[in-house]
């Protein structure tokens, strides 16, 4: 299954919410919603990990994502 970068930064950030990681999203995406648009088809988070779980987090995941 082939999926966009914007459905790659969605998932990402519903598996962040859904564990409770605390993250921003910050660089192009961020500055494509709140400034000068811009597109370096990525996308940069910050996340404060914390005592968090890699292996939860990536239960929140779409299959196929690594």
């Amino acid at each position: 299954m082939r999926v966009n970068e914007a459905e790659v930064v969605v998932a990402v950030v519903n598996a962040l919410n859904a564990v409770n990681i605390p993250h921003m999203l910050v660089g192009s995406l961020s500055s494509n919603a709140y400034g000068i648009p811009r597109s370096t088809n990525d996308a940069d988070l910050v996340i404060q990990w914390g005592s968090q779980s890699l292996s939860k987090l990536l239960q929140h995941l779409p299959q196929g994502f690594r």
